[in-house]
């Protein structure tokens, strides 16, 4: 069925026929088309049916009338008023009857159904009643109209069937492109649904490189909240735009696809061609090295694990056979030399099982069991459970930012916050002695970052590099692994660790996954 809008402008253009077809008859007076009428009669009935047209042309536009009374009452009105102008100017030589029947027509698209056959009724009926009235009381002889009458009314049905048919046609070929047009919009809104949530970037530019489309991930990925319109991809990321780029211009010219790296933000980029054309659009996917990496980690776990399994047994049992055997031979009889290699043994005895602890502890690490954390109230908890067996000042800015939520594995992160406060006991100890240590939450973009620092000395330049690779320390005494067991432990929970540079002390950042996804 047609619209209610659709109805009000058909209608609007039938009224505009009506007058169209009215000066249409003014004109033709004029230039004494119908010298043989009376003109007074036929001015001012043409004058009336004027007035008459341009009421219902404002009915039309005020709908003060409804829109099925407005087309039953104007198109009688229109046909009697057509009808007694055919027989007033003569009813072979007028040649009205053309406008009569569009009129038909018109009518019968507007209002359709058995209203249409009422409007050929109404025209047919009113032309043999004229002729009949002619033929009794006026000056018709024979049956020559009542012939052309029955042309006429046979005409005017034929037209109105006609008119209902493709009326209803139209109407059902209109049902059926709205019923079309709300699947392809369902299937439109549920292919945006399921891009906007899909775990890889994605992004479509024109040829002109604008950005046309683009999902929450790409924007996460490229540390975007909020895309403006008419965004170029040079001004959303420059090193993608360059691998656009090359892309492009590469000189394999049959190739539609390839993929590339960049490094910053950590992403693999694969790009796909729409078209051959010089400048063609571009389908681009980002997929993030994070989540690749953490794969490849838990694989290198997997297979450091099965590795320190072996060998646990081949290590431990003889040091602590050695361990064992150096106790055993007790403190009487030693002399200070002896005493000093037993103390020498044992420590690095232990030292050794440490190091051995430390890698199954890595190597056996449990998957993290991801969890939403308010980082305002567990990092209170750390403070009051740190600071009671720890002799420091730890301050917390928790304050100024927004978004305060992370999903990370709970014990693991207490896990990390340890080994970075327990580096800064040992490292991080200022010109007073003390250990200042201050645990801030930021909000840069879209990415929630927790940085602590200390006030100490910081970390040596010829360390820095190296920081977080296993078995490195500045001290006899340490073993190397807690910073690489802090980043592994980040790294299984899709974050990352990293060392930041500062102009006092020593500053670790901890940028946390932006999905707020938790896994089951």
């Amino acid at each position: 069925m047609f619209t209610q809008t659709n109805k009000q402008s058909m209608l609007l253009i039938y009224n505009g026929y009506r007058l169209i077809s009215i000066a249409l008859l003014f004109v033709l007076f004029w230039v004494d088309a119908y010298n043989h009428i009376n003109a007074f009669l036929y001015c001012g009935a043409l004058f009336l049916y004027a007035l008459f047209g341009l009421y219902f042309l404002y009915v039309c536009q005020a709908r003060v009338i409804p829109y099925d009374q407005q087309v039953l009452w104007s198109g009688t009105i229109d046909i009697i008023v057509m009808v007694i102008l055919i027989e007033v100017i003569g009813y072979m030589q007028s040649g009205l009857g053309v406008l009569l029947n569009a009129s038909v027509a018109m009518l019968s698209i507007l209002l359709p159904g058995r209203v249409a056959i009422f409007f050929a009724s109404v025209a047919s009926s009113m032309l043999l009643l004229l002729n009949i009235v002619q033929y009794e009381y006026m000056t018709l002889h024979g049956f020559n109209s009542f012939f052309s009458t029955g042309i006429y009314g046979a005409g005017f049905f034929a037209t109105a069937l006609t008119a209902l048919y493709f009326a209803n046609w139209v109407r059902l070929s209109e049902g059926i492109a709205k019923d079309r047009g709300r699947e392809l919009k369902t299937m439109q809104r549920l292919n945006e649904y399921i891009v906007e949530r899909l775990q890889y970037g994605v992004i479509y530019v024109d040829g002109a490189t604008q950005v046309m489309v683009i999902n929450k991930s790409a924007r996460q990925l490229l540390n975007k909240n909020k895309v403006p319109k008419n965004l170029t991809l040079a001004a959303l990321s420059k090193p993608l735009h360059q691998k656009y780029l090359v892309f492009l211009t590469q000189k394999k010219a049959q190739s539609s696809s390839g993929q590339a790296i960049i490094e910053n933000p950590y992403l693999q980029v694969h790009f796909f061609k729409a078209s051959r054309a010089m400048n063609p659009a571009v389908l681009i996917i980002l997929e993030d090295m994070a989540v690749i990496a953490q794969q490849v980690q838990q694989l290198k776990l997997a297979s450091l694990g099965r590795f320190s399994a072996g060998i646990a047994h081949e290590l431990r049992n003889p040091l602590g056979i050695i361990v064992h055997a150096v106790q055993l031979m007790g403190e009487q009889g030693l002399n200070k030399e002896d005493t000093r290699f037993k103390e020498l043994i044992v420590n690095n005895c232990n030292r050794m099982n440490a190091v051995i602890q430390n890698v199954l502890l890595v190597s056996r690490r449990k998957n993290a069991t991801f969890e939403s954390i308010d980082l305002p109230g567990f990092l209170q908890q750390f403070k009051y459970e740190f600071c009671l067996i720890n002799a420091c000042e730890l301050h917390l800015v928790t304050d100024k930012v927004k978004k305060k939520t992370i999903v990370f594995d709970k014990n693991q992160l207490e896990q990390v916050l340890v080994i970075l406060c327990d580096n800064s006991m040992h490292h991080g100890r200022n010109q007073l002695g003390k250990v200042e240590i201050s645990i801030a939450i930021q909000n840069k973009r879209s990415q929630i970052i927790l940085t602590i620092t200390d006030t100490g000395p910081g970390i040596e330049p010829q360390l820095r590099q190296c920081v977080f690779d296993p078995f490195v320390s500045s001290i006899k005494t340490g073993n190397g692994m807690g910073l690489f067991i802090a980043k592994e432990i980040c790294e299984v929970n899709q974050a990352n660790l990293e060392l930041v540079e500062t102009k006092k002390g020593c500053q670790f950042s901890i940028a946390f996954n932006q999905r707020r996804e938790i896994k089951l």
